[in-house]
């Protein structure tokens, strides 16, 4: 009985090195995803200046234009002797719109993006 109790015991300790062993095979596997998820974070760090850069060209970009369109605009809104103006317009609603849409520098920014992000119609 006892010699039979032994091999029992062994039987029941080669299983468990079975198990450990599968388990270190499992962390193997894991690691070998969080290396890839490594590599990404690292790729995206990288990439985060250029992200960064190409903002602040957009916004430059947007900035400058919006100065361009209110400057226009705010000619025709308030006409001044001899300029083209908005005046032939008798719709009130539509002038008051304009002034929504473009009546200060950040008014005029968030139509542009809206304008080109599709978030408002050009029509």
């Amino acid at each position: 009985i006892l010699q039979f109790a032994s091999v029992s015991f062994l039987r029941v300790t080669r299983i468990a090195r079975l198990f450990r062993m599968g388990k270190i095979l499992r962390a193997f596997r894991v690691v070998r995803f969080l290396r890839s998820i490594r590599s990404m974070l690292i790729s995206i760090s990288g990439s985060l200046l250029h992200l960064l850069s190409a903002i602040l060209v957009l916004c430059l970009f947007m900035f400058v234009v919006s100065l361009v369109l209110m400057q226009g605009i705010s000619g025709d809104i308030q006409p001044s002797s001899g300029a083209r103006s908005l005046e032939h317009l008798d719709d009130k609603d539509t002038i008051e719109e304009i002034a929504n849409l473009y009546g200060s520098l950040p008014k005029t920014m968030m139509t542009l993006f809206l304008t080109v992000s599709g978030g408002l119609e050009w029509g």
